[in-house]
């Protein structure tokens, strides 16, 4: 609710009261313009905008008269159709109650159809039209105003009437009867009922779509309506042309299906990646990801421009990770996968184009969601299958123009289908006849436009129309079912359900998709970790799966985004490796785990709910207190054999101080202990952490030099500057440990999670496949062939610059067990991200070797196959231990070849490859496999990576052959197994593609077709002046080479990278010069394979 406030008199003053909780996007100059003789004031501009939850705010006013306001007149101006299908709050002023009614409010509405009523109910009757000058009821439908054009708008409270005009053109008068003028209750005191612009219905999210406001004059002075009228400026100078499609989100969800019908195409927004050959599982059995994160359209997701993803930089005076760039929810396990469905509670959700670049170029399809629920929804649930007007009686399909328009934004949009879900009673069981028809044609017609498209149904609506969830297939829902291509099941369902809908469905099975909220809200299994075992069930009865909310792992953490990956391995592939710390993020809000006592006189370490990281809990200390705890290793489950290995110790926590003074002091201590508790080894710092206003991580590594460890012990000392008595010292949370010691030689399927039930697609089944593994996000830069291009200040997110994903965290490995091998965001050859790989070599292993990707690629009998991977040594390693090697392992099935590319062979003859039967210095690792060993075709090195070429003849390759995988090996050179070799290397690119003719590649981009079009920007509403960022778009001509995306600069300074033709230059990064020293944006076009093919520069002219 918006708190009423009263305003003191002496002198007239105007605030613009904001509640709190409510982010409200007022673009104002705040500038008030006020004449205290006539008691009016100006306000310049501003702006309501629905990226908030609500966008209302208040002007109290006071006055000793009758009237709270006099008077209103401003400029509006409404950019694009309204969210919703009520009625939107413009103005709105609720009048003094009279001694025998309640309150009444006054105002000016707008439904979503942009059509104006004088009162807040959605209701024809209530709509008045201005070419009657009787002010009588008209029961026609109003006319909608024009959208992107300003009206100007008056309203005048007199003592008997309102009147509203627009564009001075009086459009509706209402009278008001005398006792509404009893205002006597007031007794000249200051009022408490303000103006109110904007909507703040939290409740149905109803709040105007990007309506500008301008030249606001409000008036607490009594004006008779012939001096009121002559207030009326020129229309504002902000350009309404630049406020268009040009700049409009196209990705984005419509609230009704009326606007399906006002829906625009824009040529230039398309997706560009291509859904990815995929050769799907053996049984057929599939796995939905239903994403439903937040509401949807998170701010990442929804760029301006839906393209260019979004960027921050690291400096942040807040204690919430969540709210950086960086820690956004990315999905990286879609080779377990084989749908996403965006889902969202609006009526239509249109994938973001980020979700649909990432989903396809991991063989992924992806649905769009249309919805509606309870009695709010039944009108277009009926419409979808009626058409525009509703047909209580007929039992034939009429809604054609409804499923077209779905169909072809599916087809422009560039998705593969539609997840349709009706929770909402229809009318009768003619509508369930109805929408049997509709899916017969909404499947059909999907198919023919893209080709393996679906149309899934929820189980939410019988055969007779009535909303009954049946948690299986039934032969009251069967009837949608055999009209499309499946079902997804509610999740309340029981083992026997399943059973019974695997035998309806007959051959079908796979298209059963048995529900799993990851949320456990009533879902067999109880969800969460435990998700795995609804698949489980769903597999043993030959049926699909479908995950709905898996972003739980990243809605549920308000910790570190170390313990959100924690979380997210554990649900799809098992866990990574097991934080140690009992209750070392404070989850349960308590010091279960800890020892607790202090070095002075004052109080020990308690937990502060709700003050850690990301609105989570941590632990607070007072003025010198320590914290400790004791972890047995035995009874964590390592055996003592493992123990003397010497693992790597990784260890981290974030801390932060406590005011009115942050810079508090904290340190820790660790001990490796004997069985006898007896310190073996200690690490600690030499000197205090100080701490500051905001959550920081510290990090270290710790290797044991001793065997005989069993006990780790952990200590933390806190110090609170001021020393003063209660809790003011520094607080810690997100406490993680973890051993580097690998329990298996096989993967994570033994373990309880997604991918030991059901397995994973291979990642890739064409060439040429390049990867960065980069994961479309960074908290340390961008790089271009190893070079920082973005200050590793800057942290991003890119969900279209996804590579493809692998199993390169948890997939099959061998060798040495003290090796990890994950992603790191600090670093990268091209992106933000690389795969890092550390560990020692130990005996009697002298080796590391794991697998990489999974493919299924035929190789081809006419085409050499090249090779080439890049990678950096890390801390010099390659200078001090020359005994360290890395190499490739391409594993081939239909023949007992596998191909290893090694540095090391001096073989040099004319083919720069050999076959043997054995090496003996990789027997012990391949076994008696013949192999191909590679002498590389070149070495060479960029910003300090090595990378390394080889190829394989096409006389050597047969199309019986089929590349399976791509493993990474490291290891030991020295004969000698007892040195034990710890090494850090960054792997940045791997390449594989089948050698091309030398072709003339003729790519053109003519100078001529490069465009620069101002767009302006809502920044101008408080900036004092017009602001323009500049749209670049460019025409591209082709023979035989194509750009797969282009790097934009500008003044030689990187801005971004494009999967399109087209790039949006904010306003800040343009530097407005002299004539003299335009600025130049730079275009480099790159193809699939990353090569660079053309630049292009061009200034940017005013």
């Amino acid at each position: 609710m918006m708190e009423d406030t009263i305003v003191s008199s002496e002198p007239l003053c105007v605030f613009l009261l904001v509640q709190s909780c409510i982010f409200i996007c007022i673009m104002c100059m705040c500038v008030l313009i006020m004449d205290c003789s006539n008691s009016t004031f100006l306000l310049s501009s501003f702006l309501i905008d629905t990226n908030s939850v609500s966008s209302s705010f208040t002007i109290p006013t006071f006055n000793t008269v009758k009237h709270d306001i006099d008077s209103i007149s401003c400029w509006l101006f409404v950019n694009k159709p309204l969210e919703g299908a009520v009625c939107h709050t413009i103005f709105e002023i609720e009048q003094p109650p009279s001694s025998s009614s309640s309150p009444k409010k006054e105002g000016l509405y707008i439904d979503s159809l942009n059509r104006l009523f004088t009162t807040p109910k959605y209701d024809y009757e209530h709509y008045y039209s201005h070419q009657n000058d009787n002010h009588n009821k008209v029961l026609l439908k109003p006319d909608p105003i024009k959208i992107g054009e300003w009206l100007h708008i008056k309203i005048v409270y007199n003592s008997l009437d309102t009147s509203i005009h627009v564009n001075n053109v009086l459009y509706h008068k209402q009278q008001r009867k005398e006792e509404d003028n009893d205002c006597s209750h007031q007794h000249n005191q200051k009022s408490k009922y303000p103006i109110r612009i904007g909507d703040n219905n939290t409740k149905d999210r109803c709040t105007l779509f990007s309506a500008l406001i301008n030249n606001l004059v409000v008036s607490t002075l009594r004006y008779d309506e012939s001096s009121h009228l002559n207030i009326y400026s020129s229309p504002p100078s902000y350009p309404d042309k630049q406020m268009s499609i040009a700049t409009s989100n196209q990705f984005k969800a419509l609230p009704s299906l009326i606007h399906l019908l006002d829906w625009r195409f824009d040529n230039t927004k398309v997706n560009t990646f291509k859904l990815e050959k995929n050769n799907g599982r053996s049984n057929n059995q599939q796995i939905i990801h239903c994403h439903d994160m937040m509401g949807g359209y998170l701010p990442y997701e929804t760029d301006e421009q839906g393209y260019q993803g979004s960027r921050k930089d690291n400096n942040r005076g807040d204690n919430d990770e969540k709210d950086n760039v960086f820690y956004n929810y990315t999905f990286k396990y879609w080779q377990l996968v084989d749908t996403f469905i965006y889902f969202t509670h609006q009526r239509i959700s249109i994938p973001p184009i980020g979700w649909i670049n990432s989903s396809h170029k991991n063989g992924v399809k992806i649905l769009g969601t249309i919805i509606t629920e309870w009695e709010g929804g039944v009108n277009d649930a009926c419409r979808l299958v009626d058409g525009i007007d509703i047909d209580l009686n007929s039992q034939e399909f009429k809604g054609h123009v409804f499923i077209d328009r779905l169909v072809d934004i599916a087809v422009h949009c560039g998705f593969d289908g539609w997840f349709i879900n009706i929770e909402s009673d229809l009318p009768n069981k003619n509508y369930a006849i109805k929408y049997k028809q509709m899916l017969e044609y909404f499947t059909e017609t999907m198919h023919r436009a893209v080709n393996g498209s679906l149309v899934i149904w929820y189980d939410s609506v019988l055969d007779d129309g009535t909303l009954v969830w049946q948690n299986e297939l039934n032969q009251k829902n069967k009837i949608y079912f055999d009209a499309c291509d499946g079902i997804f099941l509610n999740y309340k369902w029981n083992e026997d359900m399943i059973k019974s809908s695997s035998q309806l469905a007959t051959d079908r099975e796979h298209q059963v998709y048995v529900g799993t909220d990851v949320f456990g809200r009533g879902t067999f299994g109880g969800g969460k970790l435990n998700s795995y075992i609804g698949v489980q069930k769903a597999y043993k009865h030959k049926l699909s799966s479908a995950i709905f909310a898996p972003a739980w792992t990243w809605e549920a953490n308000q910790s570190s985004h170390l313990q959100f990956q924690l979380k997210e391995s554990n649900l799809w592939v098992g866990p990574l490796f097991n934080n140690l710390i009992e209750n070392g993020c404070v989850f349960d809000n308590n010091l279960d785990g800890w020892n607790n006592h202090t070095l002075e006189k004052g109080d020990v370490w308690v937990t502060a709910k709700n003050e850690g990281m990301n609105r989570g809990n941590c632990f607070k200390s007072s003025y010198h207190s320590v914290m400790s705890q004791e972890i047995d290793l035995l009874k964590k489950g390592y055996s003592k054999q493992e123990l003397d290995l010497m693992p790597i110790i990784y260890f981290e926590f974030y801390h932060c101080g406590t005011g009115p003074k942050f810079n508090d002091f904290i340190s820790y201590q660790i001990e490796l202990r004997d069985e006898n508790h007896k310190s073996l080894y200690t690490d600690k710092l030499e000197q205090e952490i100080i701490t500051t206003n905001q959550f920081k991580k510290y990090s270290t590594e710790i290797e044991s030099p001793l065997e005989g460890v069993r006990y780790i012990y952990i200590e933390f000392i806190g110090r609170d500057i001021e020393h003063w008595a209660g809790h003011f010292g520094p607080r810690i949370t997100s406490i993680h440990l973890h051993l580097n010691v690998k329990t298996t030689t096989k993967t994570t399927t033994e373990t309880n999670c997604i991918l030991a039930e059901m397995g994973e697609r291979v990642s890739k089944t064409e060439l040429p496949f390049i990867n960065h593994f980069n994961v479309g996000k960074s908290n340390g830069g961008y790089f271009i062939n190893g070079k920082q291009v973005m200050n590793n200040n800057k942290e991003w997110i890119n969900l279209s610059d996804m590579d493809v994903m692998g199993c390169y965290e948890y997939g099959y490995w061998c060798g040495s067990p003290l090796v990890s091998n994950s992603v790191i965001y600090d670093d990268s050859y091209f992106g933000g991200s690389c795969l890092n790989v550390k560990g020692k070599l130990i005996e009697p292993f002298n080796y590391f070797l794991f697998t990489l990707f999974n493919l299924d690629v035929k190789c081809l009998n006419n085409k050499d196959l090249m090779i080439s991977y890049t990678f950096k040594w890390i801390h010099n390693q390659q200078q001090l231990n020359h005994s360290i090697n890395v190499a490739l392992v391409i594993k081939l099935e239909n023949g007992p070849v596998n191909i290893l590319t090694d540095n090391n062979n001096d073989n040099n003859d004319n083919n720069n490859q050999q076959q043997q039967n054995n090496s003996s210095q990789f027997n012990h690792i391949f076994g008696n496999n013949r192999m191909m060993i590679l002498n590389q075709n070149s070495d060479y090195n960029t910003n300090n990576w090595t990378t390394r070429s080889f190829s394989v003849s096409k006389d050597l390759l047969t199309n019986q052959l089929t590349i399976k995988s791509i493993q990474l090996l490291i290891y030991n050179n020295n004969n000698d197994n007892s040195n034990n070799s710890r090494f850090d290397l960054n792997l940045g690119e791997l390449n594989l593609q089948w050698k091309e003719e030398e072709t003339s590649k003729a790519f053109i981009v003519e100078n001529d077709s490069i465009k620069f079009e101002k767009i302006w920007n809502k920044k101008s509403m408080y900036n004092g002046q017009d602001i323009y960022d500049i749209l670049c778009h460019w025409n591209v001509s082709t023979a035989t080479a194509a750009a797969s995306f282009t790097m934009v600069y500008l003044n030689d300074k990187w801005l971004g990278k494009s999967f399109t033709n087209r790039y949006c230059i904010s306003s800040d990064l343009i530097h407005h010069q002299t004539k003299d020293d335009d600025n130049i944006v730079s275009f480099h076009f790159y193809d699939d394979t990353y090569h660079l093919i053309s630049i292009v520069s061009k200034r940017i002219t005013e």
